[in-house]
């Protein structure tokens, strides 16, 4: 017998097929099993409540795990069944779970607002571009409107289909202090499909909306006591950007990238391409 309170367990309805009818129960999982309900008792009831755990327990020879669950009403006697199954809506969230697009998932987890992927250091040694799972749980479960268990088995797809792995591929994904990485080859997959967005682009009418009120901030710049006149920050344009096209940080990049290419734009020095970071750009119209 485990005595346990209403959070760490998970309400649902089962059913258990009886001749040619479902019979409609009342359930919960725990632990992968499911239970079906006894009895409930109120809260100055809850020694007989224990007493009556302990008396089917035994009836049982302990073939059968009983669970009495605590709220703040009283407390509820489950028992195992083996019999019973989850009512289709349960197995319908199962369906769900295997029907998400990872590629569009992906996608969102590498966007502005997504899993925070940088170099991360454990025991003297450095993991480039990772995320942590616990946080990646988190991120999946408030996206998705899911439980953390249903954010594991996400994130398990994503290793079973080879979009992401355990730095060390030591681990499966867990809700842990773990870091994974995103696989090269998908991450140039998408790198492709980026630039392909980011050539259906109408630049120049982009270039109206950020050069206008509600655009890119362009002003004087001074950067190790030089002045850079008439100029706007890359990383300023990239958000700017992926907040106006609904687009990803690379994404972002990629049309930036594309300004400088097809002279719209160019680094103060021209010493460097477009990158999401602290640098000095400006349109060519700017040019005094």
């Amino acid at each position: 017998m485990l005595i346990l309170n209403s959070a760490q367990v998970e309400y649902g309805q089962v059913f258990r097929q009886r001749d040619d009818r479902e019979e409609l129960l009342s359930g919960l999982v725990y632990h992968k099993k499911l239970f079906v309900k006894i009895r409930s008792y109120h809260k100055h009831q809850e020694q007989e409540a224990i007493n009556e755990v302990k008396r089917q327990f035994s009836a049982k020879k302990g073939q059968l795990m009983f669970l009495l669950v605590k709220d703040e009403i009283g407390c509820t006697i489950w028992c195992e069944d083996k019999d019973v199954q989850l009512l289709e809506k349960e197995a319908d969230k199962k369906a769900l779970i295997s029907s998400i697009d990872l590629k569009q998932l992906v996608r969102d987890l590498l966007c502005v607002g997504g899993i925070e992927i940088k170099d991360r250091r454990y025991k003297l040694k450095t993991y480039p571009q990772c995320f942590i799972g616990s946080e990646a749980v988190e991120w999946l479960s408030k996206k998705l409107d899911i439980s953390a268990e249903e954010a594991v088995q996400i994130g398990q797809r994503l290793i079973d289909e080879k979009w992401i792995h355990h730095v060390s591929n030591k681990h499966q994904f867990e809700n842990d202090y773990l870091f994974y990485r995103f696989e090269k080859d998908k991450l140039l997959e998408n790198i492709d499909e980026q630039k392909e967005k980011a050539s259906l682009i109408d630049l120049e009418k982009l270039v109206a909306e950020m050069r206008n009120v509600g655009g890119i901030k362009i002003q004087d710049r001074r950067y190790k006591l030089k002045t850079y006149p008439r100029c706007f920050v890359g990383s300023e344009a990239v958000e700017w950007l992926s907040k106006k096209l609904n687009i990803c940080v690379e994404e972002a990049v990629q049309i930036g990238q594309r300004l400088i290419d097809e002279k719209w734009i160019h680094h103060v020095t021209n010493e460097r391409q477009f990158e999401n970071d602290y640098l000095f750009y400006r349109f060519y119209w700017d040019e005094k």
